[in-house]
């Protein structure tokens, strides 16, 4: 059986305190677990979160939050695990882990750990983290950063990727202790119809 309840109804229904003002909708397969004492509210089995217009999926979603003297409630971060997946629009984040950072009621970044890839309707980014800013649509990029659209590839240490510009920028390693330094690296194909991403690399 699937639930789906919208928080701040479920958190008002069970101790009757002021209904949040921003609507964060929770919805799971399995379960919906709520422990008041620790702050912590739980989904299980195929949960989702609906925040504005950011969808965040995983087998297991954990909120935390602190709860004020006059009743409300304040999300501080959601942890997504088990195939979290970060949606907004057709862009679409995956990684092995995922968390979700609030602030003054709104979801200000994402952070997304291990087997980070960033799919869009022209490219495919991945990397070993990236942080994810959901008001400038920025996504940094770090550890093993590549960059493909079409036949193209950009490869580097850390990249900031504007996915509502469709742009990004790609730097090189620090220089490591032996004096040695990785370089970023492109391959381009010059006849490739899809060579049209605005890319600026050091």
């Amino acid at each position: 059986m699937q639930y789906k309840i919208p928080l701040f109804v479920l958190l008002f229904w069970m101790i009757a305190l002021p209904v949040l003002a921003s609507s964060l909708e929770i919805e799971a397969d399995d379960a919906l677990e709520w422990d008041r004492k620790n702050g912590v509210f739980t989904a299980r089995g195929n949960a989702v979160v609906v925040y504005g217009s950011t969808t965040l999926k995983a087998d297991l979603l954990t909120a935390h939050y602190t709860e004020q003297a006059d009743g409300n409630m304040t999300i501080q971060k959601i942890v997504a695990t088990g195939q979290p997946k970060a949606i907004k629009g057709d862009d679409i984040i995956t990684a092995n882990l995922m968390t979700a950072y609030m602030a003054n009621s709104q979801l200000d970044h994402i952070k997304a750990e291990g087997g980070v890839k960033i799919t869009t309707p022209t490219e495919q980014a991945e990397s070993k983290y990236a942080t994810y800013k959901t008001a400038t649509e920025v996504a940094t990029m770090q550890g093993d950063v590549s960059i493909k659209r079409g036949a193209n590839i950009l490869l580097g240490d850390k990249a900031e990727f504007n996915l509502k510009t469709d742009t990004a920028r790609l730097t090189a390693a620090p220089l490591k202790a032996d004096g040695t330094k990785t370089r970023v690296r492109g391959v381009f194909y010059l006849d490739s119809k899809d060579n049209n991403k605005s890319v600026d690399s050091q």
